[in-house]
Formats: C-alpha cells, sequence, structure tokens
C-alpha cells in the first residue's frame, strides 16, 4: 500500500518565480485542494497574503507520478516567497459493494487520502501550543471532558490563568484604577514633579521639586537647567556646577565649580567668599568671548590669589582657561592651571605701509605671547617708508622678557618677500619698540622698503611670522 507522499507544507526560496513538488496521493482536484500564499518578509512581523488561482498563480498538474508546478504571474520581489499549503477536504467519499470483487485500486486511494487527512492535522498540530503530557487531568478535563476552553474575547482585556490555575479567563490591567493625585497640602501644585506613593501604585502626590515657567530650572533640592543661569547648591544638566556669566553684575557663589564668561561686558569678577569648609575646592574659569580685553578677577573676603600678597589674576584672551585651588590654611586660591593656547583667529592688521597694500592676517596666544602670520599683497609699489608693522589689539610688548631692547638685538619673527617671477628674499622682524616690529634684510643691515633688498610692484608679495611676549599675560 501506498502512503500519501509529497509535502505538507512547502516554502520556495526568496524571489522564486515557480515552486515544482511531487504530486501527492490522495489528491483529487489541486486547484482546490492546495492554498498558495505569498509571504513578504521585509517586515517584522512578515505577512502571509493567501492567493488566488488564474488570478495570482496557474498550477500545472501532469500526469500521476509527475510534478506539479505553482508559476506566479507576478514575480515575487526580493523579501517575498511562495508557500503551498496541503488543504484536502476532511471527508470520506469511498462506497463499498456487498458483492463484486473488491475494488484494490479505489480502497488504496481512500486510504492515501486519510493518510494525507492524518498529515495535515499534524503538521497543524505542531504549529499549536500544547500543555505538557504529566498536566493534571483536572486541568484539561478526561478524555470525555470539555478540556481547557478560551474564554469569549472582550476589548482590552488579557488571557490569564485562574486563581486556581485550572481554567482560563479574561482579566483587565491592575494598573488600569485612576489614581487619585495629591499634593502636599491636599492638592496638586504648579508646575510640580509627581512621583508614585509608596509601592501601591495608585496614587500621585507632588515631589516638591517645581519646574519654573520661565527659567526651565527645578527649585529643590538645588537647581538643574538645560539653560539658564544656576544658583545654590544645583547643577546644569549633564555637566559640573556650571555657570554662565554674562555681566559685572553676576556673582560667583560657592556652589559653582565651572564658571564660562562669554561676553564683552563682563571686565571684573570676584570669587567668593570661603572659609575651612571650603579647604580644597576647585573652581574653573573659562573665557569664551572672542576678544583680548582682560577681566580682572579679584579674590573675595580676606583671600589672595596665587600668593601671599596678590588679590587679583587675570583672563586675557580667547578660550583662557584658569583652574584654581582653595588652600585654607593659607586663605589663598592656587593657580594650578592656566591652558592658554588659543584657536588661530583672523584679524586685519596694520602697517607703514600704506599705499597699494593690502593686509590679512591670523594670531594666536602660545603661553604668555602672541603668534601672528601676516600677508601683504601689493598692487604696485608701497610708500618709501621702511616696513614696520603694529602689534594688534593695543597689546604690549614686554620688555622685561626681551634680553634688550638695544638697537636690533632682538629677533622676533622673519618675512619672506617674493618677487615674482624673478626672486624670493628673506629678512628678519626685529623689536623696535613696545608695539612695533620692523623688518631687516637678511644680513640685518638694509631695512626692508619698497626699493629694499629688491623694488616692489604689482604682484609681488611679503609673508610674516612673529612670536612676542605680551605685557600682562601669564604662562
Amino acid at each position: 500500500m501506498a502512503i500519501a507522499d509529497g509535502p505538507v507544507r512547502l516554502r520556495a526560496a526568496l524571489a522564486t518565480d515557480t515552486l515544482t513538488f511531487s504530486t501527492i496521493k490522495g489528491m483529487t482536484d489541486p486547484a482546490t485542494e492546495l492554498d498558495v500564499y505569498l509571504r513578504d518578509e521585509s517586515g517584522t512581523p512578515a505577512t502571509d497574503t493567501l492567493q488566488t488561482i488564474s488570478t495570482h498563480y496557474t498550477l500545472t498538474t501532469l500526469v500521476d507520478g509527475l510534478p506539479t508546478v505553482v508559476d506566479m504571474v507576478t514575480t515575487p520581489s526580493a523579501t517575498q516567497r511562495i508557500v503551498v499549503v496541503r488543504n484536502i477536504p476532511y471527508a470520506q467519499n469511498s462506497s463499498y459493494s456487498g458483492s463484486g470483487a473488491f475494488p484494490a485500486d479505489s480502497h488504496e486511494a481512500a486510504l492515501d487520502k486519510m493518510q494525507a487527512q492524518i498529515q495535515q492535522l499534524e503538521e497543524k498540530l505542531q504549529r499549536v501550543p500544547m500543555l505538557p503530557e504529566g498536566i493534571a487531568e483536572t486541568l484539561h478535563g478526561s478524555l470525555s471532558g470539555t478540556g481547557l476552553p478560551l474564554p469569549e474575547p472582550i476589548a482590552d482585556k488579557y488571557l490569564a490563568y485562574n486563581s486556581t490555575a485550572d481554567a482560563i479567563e479574561l482579566k483587565a490591567s491592575t494598573n488600569s484604577v485612576t489614581p487619585a493625585v495629591q499634593g502636599d497640602t491636599g492638592g496638586s501644585t504648579d508646575n510640580a514633579i509627581p512621583r508614585w506613593v509608596s509601592t501601591g501604585g495608585d496614587e500621585i502626590e507632588d515631589s516638591g521639586v517645581t519646574i519654573a515657567d520661565t527659567t526651565n530650572n527645578m527649585s529643590t533640592p538645588g537647581n538643574i537647567l538645560a539653560t539658564g543661569t544656576v544658583t545654590g547648591n544645583g547643577f546644569e544638566l549633564g555637566r559640573e556646577n556650571y555657570r554662565r556669566i554674562s555681566t559685572d553684575a553676576q556673582a560667583i557663589t560657592v556652589s559653582n565649580n565651572v564658571v564660562d564668561f562669554d561676553n564683552v561686558l563682563v571686565l571684573d569678577a570676584t570669587l567668593p567668599v570661603v572659609g575651612t569648609t571650603h579647604n580644597g575646592m576647585r573652581l574653573t574659569l573659562k573665557k569664551t568671548f572672542n576678544n583680548t580685553v582682560p577681566i580682572t578677577i579679584t579674590a573675595g573676603g580676606t583671600s589672595k590669589i596665587d600668593d601671599l600678597s596678590g588679590t587679583t589674576t587675570t583672563l586675557d584672551t580667547f578660550n583662557e582657561i584658569l583652574v584654581l585651588v582653595y588652600e585654607f590654611a593659607n586663605d589663598n586660591w592656587l593657580i594650578v592651571s592656566r591652558k592658554t593656547d588659543t584657536p588661530w583667529t583672523s584679524f586685519t592688521p596694520t602697517g607703514s605701509w600704506t599705499t597699494n597694500t593690502t593686509y590679512t592676517g591670523q594670531w594666536r596666544r602660545v603661553g604668555d605671547s602672541m603668534e601672528g602670520q601676516v600677508h601683504i599683497a601689493l598692487g604696485g609699489a608701497p610708500d618709501a617708508l621702511d616696513l614696520e608693522l603694529d602689534i594688534p589689539f593695543s597689546l604690549v610688548i614686554s620688555t622685561a622678557k626681551l634680553p634688550s631692547v638695544v638697537g636690533h638685538s632682538n629677533i622676533l619673527g622673519q618675512c619672506h618677500i617674493q618677487e615674482t617671477g624673478v626672486a624670493s628674499h628673506q629678512g628678519m622682524a626685529v623689536y623696535i619698540s613696545t608695539t612695533k616690529l620692523r623688518f631687516k634684510s637678511y644680513n640685518l643691515v638694509g631695512i626692508v622698503n619698497h626699493i629694499s633688498p629688491v623694488t616692489l610692484l604689482a604682484t609681488d608679495f611679503v609673508n610674516i611670522s612673529f612670536k612676542v611676549p605680551i605685557s600682562g599675560w601669564n604662562a
């Protein structure tokens, strides 16, 4: 006797046009006894769509023993596949006569159909959740009992075992009760942050922390800001206890440990008055406004800054960072770090040549000195004046940090003179005064002007680089 063969459930590879499989014994009409699905696996979860014969696919069944072919009308995409499921009706259509020869062929066909039906049921059962074999009979009923029925569906309910674990029932969420809301004084508080009361999860009260309408700041126990000014024992979100100061009127407090001066209006700031409880307090001061106007930092109360006699220090340039630590024993703010390197910043230089010249430059601070780079483009012959360059921003060269100010003994930079298409010449930048540099030819004899060391004309240019110590700047 032959057993029903062929697939119960068959899946094609992704993006395959056709699916071929063996003819199924016991099947009399493949067009009605097969279900074809198009499975789309592009999303989560995947979706299965039942297809219609002739509209979505064609079915070719050849003579008995040869393959059956499902051919899709539209080629599946790269995320789609064909799924064919056997669906033979659960009916018994065989009839036997009480006389005559035994109908062996029709009998075997009926057995094949029965086997196919059993296979279908087995495949379905493999996709159904089941209780374990040794479960108590009271839970699933005896062979003649009612089993484990499910209740009628009701919206927004979920399935759960009952209190005795012998039936399934519908239940509502335990948190579906509308919480009672109360405030610290029996009512809600404007802008208060709520919290659950104890562990019951059925009542909410004010936490005692409020959010101000205008400053986005939480007032208790300290200020917590995304923007605005920190006061009291608070901190800025994502940072240390941060304070942004934009006017002289704003004060540094003992709760702050990072202070940013970000406005040209700030010229002076006073450190907080501290005492024994603040020994070891660390304070970082930053200047993030792009200029060279100094900000005077003054110690508060009787404190000193960096030694036992001084009471002030300065922040002088853009991106300067000063780190102080308070030492109670000497009532002294120690300067433990001063970061002074700044990025290159553009400025417009001025010099003694004023005719047929265009000046462009950039500067940066390195320690107690200024580095500069200047380009002078010529549109023709410049003035006959010696080439001198002003130190920018009314800054002053610190002569105390030069070995000598006699003559031109201090070489503070160099220049490159390009006679376009002809030759290039080298020169030196030398000290001439506390606010100017003068440029001499490479042998330090001839002073650079429009005819020395070369007659300068249109398209020629001069490149200058220098580094000078600045009065008032500290390393």
